[in-house]
């Protein structure tokens, strides 16, 4: 009988002094650990969700874009502003939905991107409060010395290992015409029709999947029907004019 009262007291008395700091440490330490697995895994899921619908983007506007070409005869379709230095000014929304380029396409996976929505500086010229978020990397100019790409900046000449065409790369990489297609059937120095967003522009860098400020990558959509996502450490500065950088 005495030791059955004996345990129930020291049963009570256990319990009055509770948890241990120990233990509450212990407690504490699994907590954050799977508060942190918990916000990387749900990132990581953001980040390729919008990837994938960016990479989505990107191909429907490759479709329009070439099936406005093979209705033209294969000249791909003129979209953009020829009057601005900025190579992400397009004409019109008028034009645009004539080629079958509309405003739904050309926005960015979401507004909650990784690292917070950019500051977007760039508009459909006569469409006010719609961002645009993919290079139409097109030369659409009607004669080679108007071409924005070359006449109000300049172009880097890839590498040979970078160069796609057909046309041997010695021969080609001279002709300051061929920097970009204009016809879906062309040799150019960079085989690329949309690709995603990535400039900077005063010493800031935007970019339509960031983190902590920094482009995470590009998807780009190439003349041959492919797209790839090109990240961060394998981008280069392609296009420099009027303050702007772009990269891919």
């Amino acid at each position: 009988m005495k030791s059955t009262i004996r345990t129930a007291t020291h049963f009570r008395q256990a319990s009055r002094q509770g948890f241990t700091l120990t233990e509450l440490l212990v407690v504490i330490l699994i907590l954050v650990v799977l508060a942190v697995i918990t916000v990387t895994v749900t990132r990581n899921a953001r980040l390729g969700a919008s990837k994938v619908s960016d990479m989505n983007n990107l191909r429907n506007l490759a479709a329009a874009a070439m099936s406005a070409g093979n209705d033209s005869a294969g000249r791909l379709p003129q979209i953009h502003d020829q009057n601005s230095v900025y190579p992400y000014y397009l004409v019109g929304r008028e034009k645009l939905e004539a080629a079958g380029i509309f405003k739904e396409s050309c926005y960015a996976p979401g507004r909650n991107i990784m690292g917070g929505a950019p500051q977007y500086e760039w508009w459909f010229r006569s469409t006010a409060n719609t961002p645009v978020h993919y290079v139409y990397c097109a030369n659409d100019a009607n004669v080679p010395t108007s071409a924005w790409f070359l006449k109000n900046g300049t172009v880097t000449k890839p590498t040979k290992s970078e160069y796609r065409g057909a046309t041997p790369y010695e021969t080609i990489i001279e002709d300051r015409t061929k920097a970009f297609a204009r016809n879906v059937t062309d040799d150019a120095w960079y085989p690329v029709l949309w690709v995603g967003i990535c400039r900077d522009y005063g010493g800031s860098k935007v970019a339509a999947l960031m983190q902590n400020g920094e482009p995470l990558g590009v998807n780009t959509m190439y003349l041959d029907g492919h797209a790839e996502w090109v990240p961060k450490k394998q981008m280069k500065s392609r296009y420099v004019g009027g303050g702007v950088t772009v990269y891919f």
